[in-house]
């Protein structure tokens, strides 16, 4: 009898152990990450990366669910940092909790109907003691679909363009895509003067969204196919003014947009352009390495502001937002 018990036991716990070790805990943020992104938003106050991760944080901390998703979401539009390593595994760590089912629903979450100017809810103290995290066993989420006021706070504008403006704006941005390989092309002739290359340099930040602070650049080589490394906008122009060749050269030819620009969870719009970059690197007046990669550049659409006889008017600019490789072969 004790071991027809014990079998029984047994058998009963291996059935069980499955259910616990399946149990996925709820996301949450740390606290370095949380005060990190706090720290960031209040340095830059408009910086919606951040603001985005901020929330994200606050979110999860409380348990709310129903718009962590669009905020990771729209965080992915954030110049540049979509490369950052939190917005992704968040979401990914996000999906495995609540299912892709649920995780689709939430980012169709329409913050224009679903409480523009709510707060988050106050985060919860847990005097209870209780500090496990929740999980999708034992928690209730709401209903992504239903109007949840006091979740969510959208705080850029909405950005409405005509057809013709539109128009103008695609020029612009293959103006500044191209305007971007001239530059580079200068910052790195070896026969400039330390003033016209500065010149080119600082030409070349104003054409990314804020300087290009967090934008990145993508780099390849022939010799690696399929490798692609990715520097700060800075960072990038730094190395090519270092490339160990007398006499470097990048030449830019077919532009295009890829599509329209179309308008993001920010309600910002943004677009890509592709083009052909070609780069040639001499020694002893040899070529001794070649090679042509397809580029695209996502850019965003802003309002500027200009003062123009006392007068503040606002001006639509498009930015660069980050250059990516799609392929290069010698």
């Amino acid at each position: 009898m004790r071991r027809i018990c014990s079998i029984f036991l047994i058998s009963a716990i291996i059935v069980l152990i499955p259910r616990f070790v399946s149990a996925q805990s709820a996301p949450k943020c740390s606290k370095e990450e949380s005060e990190e992104f706090q720290s960031q938003l209040e340095q830059s106050p408009d910086d919606d990366y951040y603001f985005c991760l901020s929330r994200v944080c606050m979110l999860l901390t409380a348990d709310q669910y129903d718009s962590v998703a669009y905020y990771l979401d729209r965080s992915m539009y954030g110049e540049g940092k979509a490369a950052f390593v939190f917005p992704n595994q968040k979401s990914a760590e996000l999906k495995e909790f609540l299912g892709n089912t649920e995780f689709s629903k939430l980012l169709k979450f329409n913050p224009e109907q679903d409480g523009m100017d709510a707060q988050v809810p106050p985060i919860p103290s847990h005097d209870d003691g209780n500090t496990a995290a929740p999980t999708k066993d034992t928690i209730n989420l709401p209903d992504a679909t239903a109007t949840t006021p006091g979740t969510v706070f959208v705080r850029p504008p909405v950005l409405e363009l005509d057809a013709a403006t539109m128009t103008d704006l695609k020029s612009k941005a293959i103006y500044k895509s191209n305007l971007f390989v001239t530059s580079v092309n200068d910052i790195g002739n070896k026969n400039n003067p330390d003033d016209v290359v500065q010149t080119a340099v600082d030409g070349c930040l104003d054409l990314f969204i804020r300087r290009g602070i967090s934008s990145k650049i993508g780099v390849s080589s022939a010799n690696k196919p399929g490798n692609e490394t990715r520097f700060l906008v800075r960072q990038y122009l730094n190395r090519i003014r270092q490339l160990q060749y007398d006499q470097i050269k990048f030449r830019g030819s077919e532009y295009y947009m890829v599509k329209d620009f179309i308008k993001g969870p920010d309600g910002k719009y943004y677009g890509y352009v592709s083009f052909k970059q070609s780069f040639e690197g001499v020694r002893d007046g040899i070529p001794v390495y070649k090679d042509e990669t397809t580029k695209r550049i996502k850019v965003v659409i802003e309002k500027i502001p200009v003062i123009k006889d006392g007068i503040s008017q606002d001006f639509w600019d498009v930015f660069l937002v980050e250059v990516a490789v799609e392929e290069t072969h010698q």
